[in-house]
């Protein structure tokens, strides 16, 4: 895995920005001002997850329109996911056949690609720790900073 790379203002602080290794035109997407409105053919446990997400990124004024189709496609993992786990909790994990036969169910599969593409999605949207070190956060201004447990 490839090590992450540093913004801009960082290899300027530290002298390091080499002028040859920079991007002559960077892709910049102007965030979005309010988090578009979810698709009617959404469930609820799709509409719960769409609208976190994308409330989550808005408020740290990373939503972009690019990322709305990839939250929408998460949003439907969420869904099998979520579907998934409540089948397997259920205690249907083996399918037994009449033959005697059994193979494990569906829903185990389903469910494991599903967490494998919420973790990725995870990942490259700093959902989890490890990514969101990986996020420049806006600095906080004014009276904010006093009400900022964190700080």
């Amino acid at each position: 895995m490839a090590r992450p790379r540093k913004p801009k203002h960082t290899k300027e602080q530290q002298g390091t920005l080499a002028p040859s290794r920079e991007m002559k035109n960077p892709l910049t997407a102007k965030p979005l001002s309010a988090v578009p409105k979810c698709p009617e053919y959404f469930n609820d446990n799709e509409r719960e997850f769409y609208n976190y997400t994308c409330s989550v990124l808005l408020s740290l004024n990373l939503l972009t329109p690019q990322f709305i189709l990839d939250i929408r496609y998460t949003a439907t993992w969420y869904h099998v996911a979520k579907e998934s786990a409540a089948k397997i909790r259920e205690g249907k994990i083996i399918n037994q056949f009449e033959t005697g036969h059994s193979v494990p169910h569906a829903y185990l599969s389903a469910f494991e690609k599903a967490t494998k593409f919420l973790n990725e999605f995870n990942n490259h949207y700093g959902f989890n720790l490890t990514s969101s070190q990986r996020i420049e956060m806006p600095s906080i201004k004014g009276n904010d900073k006093e009400n900022n447990m964190f700080e």
